[in-house]
């Protein structure tokens, strides 16, 4: 369990909302699976009183939430849509021709299909093995790693540096912020730009 916050280190957490201990969402068991006991996790929330971020204190292991993750984007036409025009408002404002698009947690390549592979380099980052198949398999480049600092030296050393990395959806399920904002840092060009999306609350 966590003592101090997730962004800023400061112990003065107050706890919001107890939910108990609760199973991993999207995770599909069989009825044979159900009759040995279905894990569960605390959902405690919490905010820190100095930069007022709510957040658990305890998170699931993130190798059982991802690595089977059922859940694919294309799935959803509306955030297929969302991603189609985010991609050409991103690419009007940022890109070249032959820049790197990066995208962490890119699942089955949806947003990354919006970007005009004549133009851009794309390249997802995915955990899920079976995910990051379904997007190597429509068209879109991806590596079934989880994004850390050894992933963005192996992207480096293929591809180079990445003048737009997006995540979407992604970032507040990273254990290690830190960690994964220095990775980043790292794999971004000086003149690159990073996109978060994050629903809050």
């Amino acid at each position: 369990m966590m003592t101090k916050c997730r962004v800023c280190d400061s112990t003065r957490l107050v706890k919001l909302l107890d939910l108990g201990l609760q199973p991993l969402c999207n995770n599909f068991i069989t009825r044979e699976q159900l009759a040995l006991g279905e894990r569960k996790y605390p959902m405690v929330l919490f905010v820190c009183q100095d930069c007022y971020l709510v957040q658990l204190t305890e998170s699931a292991p993130t190798h059982e939430m991802f690595e089977n993750h059922p859940y694919l984007t294309g799935s959803t036409k509306a955030l297929v849509r969302h991603f189609a025009e985010l991609a050409r408002e991103l690419s009007e404002k940022f890109l070249s021709s032959a820049d790197l698009v990066v995208d962490i947690g890119s699942n089955d390549g949806s947003f990354l299909k919006g970007y005009d592979q004549a133009k851009y380099r794309v390249l997802g980052v995915e955990a899920c093995d079976h995910i990051g198949e379904i997007a190597r398999q429509s068209g879109i480049p991806t590596i079934t790693e989880f994004f850390e600092m050894k992933t963005a030296e192996a992207v480096i050393a293929k591809h180079g540096r990445a003048k737009l990395i997006t995540a979407a959806g992604v970032w507040f399920h990273i254990e290690d912020l830190h960690g994964a904002t220095r990775a980043v840092v790292r794999l971004l060009r000086e003149d690159g730009v990073f996109v978060v999306q994050a629903m809050y609350l």
